[in-house]
């Protein structure tokens, strides 16, 4: 658990009692500059009195926020004391943060907070509000715990260079959505998180844009575990990918009592290349593929992965529709199958594909 001195941050937020009222107290002076009870008001108040970046440090306690804090500086640090410091969000359909300017943005960071959604149509952070063509670079999310946001949790618009480490994401629509309409979106590194769904239409990491080609790339997953645990019929996608060039690696995902749950599925119109998937455990008890390319899918490689499918389904990798499939390569592979009905492998239109050395058991 962290604390806090006056020389660590800028502005040390805290409440007097449960519900407010709150305080900001100058990290300088020790002087309370605002106080109140909009908790949102308190902290854009405070960002906004810096002359430069600096960092908003919460006291453990629950926060309740209704309004939209704003963000249109560099250098920005937000750190809480881990679960125990709860920003309870009540403000319907506005994010909780909103990273948003005229100019490119550098170097945010989110760190040992809970941010709690209270099962609003909003979102916890979002930089869809940058200006058209300008950019987030350098944002850290690490440490932070996000529940029950419908909208999503981060929404991240022209995003590059960013890191979001030792997270846990529950029952959120979608967890962590990146697109690029306006410029680019790319090598990112998403590490070390879990994800938790247990309601129906759930995204884990959700990449999406026009001119796939030149927006996205190297977007990395390593090291994440997905948990999907829904009766009925759910569409539970654990990695949505429009994007080329991406790595996913060392992700877990199981799927219990999952009727409708898949772990990596590719879609739209443009040509998908360069994706490579490699040393994953995929587990699905339900009936559908557990890998799905339903786009033109090039240079790709499938490698090192466990798939196991334990009910009636129609393989643990599937290429589905009758696109191009061209040039990939799906070795040293593991697939258990668990019903004589169901089909490790499935590909149609696989011209050049080279399918070697996989183990069917």
């Amino acid at each position: 658990m962290s604390s806090f001195t006056k020389s660590e941050a800028s502005y040390i937020i805290y409440s007097g009692s449960a519900g407010g009222p709150y305080f900001a107290k100058n990290g300088s002076t020790g002087k309370v500059d605002y106080s109140g009870s909009d908790v949102g008001f308190i902290v854009s108040s405070s960002i906004n009195s810096m002359l430069k970046g600096g960092k908003i440090a919460f006291k453990q306690g629950k926060y309740y926020l209704s309004s939209t804090v704003t963000i249109q500086r560099n250098s920005m640090i937000f750190e809480g004391e881990g679960v125990t410091t709860e920003i309870s969000y009540s403000g319907g359909s506005i994010p909780v943060f909103d990273i948003q300017s005229g100019a490119n943005l550098t170097d945010i960071t989110f760190r040992h907070l809970y941010f709690n959604g209270n099962n609003q149509a909003s979102k916890a952070i979002t930089t869809e509000n940058l200006t058209t063509q300008k950019r987030m670079r350098f944002l850290t999310v690490e440490n932070c715990r996000f529940e029950d946001f419908e909208t999503g949790s981060l929404w991240l618009k022209n995003s590059e260079l960013c890191r979001f480490d030792n997270n846990d994401f529950v029952n959120d629509t979608i967890s962590i959505m990146f697109y690029g309409d306006d410029y680019y979106c790319g090598n990112n590194v998403i590490s070390r998180n879990f994800f938790m769904h247990s309601s129906n239409n759930n995204y884990a990491v959700y990449v999406s844009g026009s001119a796939v080609d030149k927006e996205f790339n190297n977007i990395v997953s390593k090291d994440n575990h997905y948990y999907a645990n829904k009766t009925n019929t759910p569409d539970h996608v654990a990695i949505f990918l429009n994007a080329s060039g991406s790595q996913i690696r060392d992700f877990i995902c199981i799927g219990d009592r999952s009727e409708n749950c898949s772990y990596l599925e590719a879609s739209g119109s443009n040509i998908i290349d360069a994706i490579n998937i490699g040393s994953c455990w995929f587990m699905s008890s339900g009936s559908r593929p557990t890998v799905t390319f339903r786009s033109n899918v090039d240079r790709s490689t499938i490698h090192d992965n466990i798939f196991r499918m334990s009910t009636n389904g129609t393989g643990s990798f599937d290429e589905s529709l009758n696109l191009e499939f061209t040039l990939n390569r799906i070795i040293n592979n593991s697939f258990t199958m668990e019903n004589s009905n169901t089909t490790a492998i499935v590909l149609v239109d696989n011209s050049n594909t080279i399918v070697k050395d996989n183990l069917m058991l």
